[in-house]
């Protein structure tokens, strides 16, 4: 078995309308509530970052099994839509969908 660490780091100094760091390998970007939700909207914010992070999991997935079923010049655009809920004063994203568009061949 292979095991590979991922890091990343964030920092916060402050309260709510402040603005945070969050900082990996490659990634490095403010992040902040959004402006839609009363934060200062400055960067990007938790719950865009566990969209795309949902939506580049699927999509990887899905082009590597393509490609494992001996698919080839596969091409996929993909629209990923979190849905946030605000109930009873807790927050919670209750759900994720993903639209996509697949265009491929299959080897024969």
């Amino acid at each position: 078995m292979h095991q590979h660490d991922f890091k990343v780091q964030t920092s916060w100094q402050g309260g709510r309308n402040n603005v945070g760091n969050v900082q990996g390998d490659i990634l490095s970007e403010n992040i902040s509530i959004p402006a839609s939700l009363g934060g200062v909207g400055i960067g990007t914010n938790p719950d865009e970052m566990l969209v795309s992070a949902a939506s580049s999991c699927y999509i990887i997935s899905l082009a590597s099994t393509l490609e494992r079923a001996k698919f080839t010049d596969i091409s996929i655009e993909q629209q990923s839509i979190g849905t946030a809920c605000l109930n009873n004063g807790k927050f919670s994203m209750s759900k994720i969908v993903h639209h996509l568009t697949l265009k491929f061949q299959v080897i024969k």
